[in-house]
C-alpha cells in the first residue's frame, strides 16, 4: 500500500498578511528616437565623473595608485575611482585620443601607449 504523501511542515504566512500595492517608479526620460545620444551622453558624462574624481585624489595624493575599492566623494556625488580606473583601462580600446590624452595628462601610463 503506497504511503500517504507528506505534509509540508512550513506554514504559510503570506495568506494571511495584508498585501500592500507596490511602489509606482516615474516613468523613464525618454529621448528621441534615433538621436543616440542617450548612450553616448550618458558615456561621456561617466567618463567625465571618473576623470573629476582621479583629478580630485591625485592633487589630494600627489599619484594615482587607486585601491580597486576607493570611492571618492566628487560635486557629482561618490564615484567608485578603483572600480573605474580598472574597467575604463580595459576598455581603453574604446577611447577617443581626447580622453586618452587626458588621462595621460594626469599621468596615466597606459592612457599614453
Amino acid at each position: 500500500m503506497p504511503s500517504p504523501p507528506r505534509r509540508s511542515t512550513v506554514s504559510n504566512t503570506s495568506a494571511s498578511t495584508p498585501t500592500r500595492p507596490l511602489r509606482t517608479l516615474p516613468p523613464p526620460a525618454l529621448t528621441p528616437a534615433g538621436s543616440g545620444l542617450a548612450g553616448a551622453a550618458a558615456a561621456t558624462s561617466s567618463f567625465e565623473r571618473g576623470l573629476t574624481a582621479l583629478t580630485q585624489y591625485t592633487e589630494r595624493g600627489g599619484r594615482i595608485v587607486v585601491p580597486r575599492t576607493h570611492v571618492e566623494e566628487t560635486p557629482h556625488g561618490p564615484v567608485r575611482l578603483g572600480t573605474w580606473i580598472s574597467n575604463t583601462r580595459s576598455r581603453r580600446g574604446r577611447l577617443t585620443s581626447t580622453q586618452r590624452a587626458q588621462l595621460a595628462a594626469l599621468g596615466v601610463a597606459w592612457a599614453a601607449e
